[in-house]
């Protein structure tokens, strides 16, 4: 039987062969899942599945490239397809 500890910030470091044995890596997920067995209720740890990012994201991101984010960029950009270039808020 592997031994956890849970630190003061309630976090556990699994050892390196129980990592290995469950093909986890620094950064992957794990889903804790209450079962009985024998009568005894127990905790079953299991790896997720990466999680995929939404199609969106990065979409604009052709868009974004070789152009200056600081805000001053932005606020001429959006006063421009404002009509409002040239005028200063706040």
């Amino acid at each position: 039987m592997i031994t956890l500890k849970i630190t003061a910030g309630r976090r556990i470091t699994l050892p390196k062969t129980l990592c290995e044995e469950m093909q986890v890596e620094a950064g992957n997920r794990i889903g804790a899942e209450r079962r009985t067995v024998d009568g005894m209720d127990a905790w079953v740890l299991r790896p997720l599945p990466a999680t995929k990012r939404p199609g969106w994201i990065g979409l604009l991101r052709r868009y974004a490239r070789a152009k200056s984010h600081d805000m001053d960029a932005i606020r001429t950009v959006a006063q421009r397809a404002m009509g409002t270039e040239g005028v200063r808020y706040g």
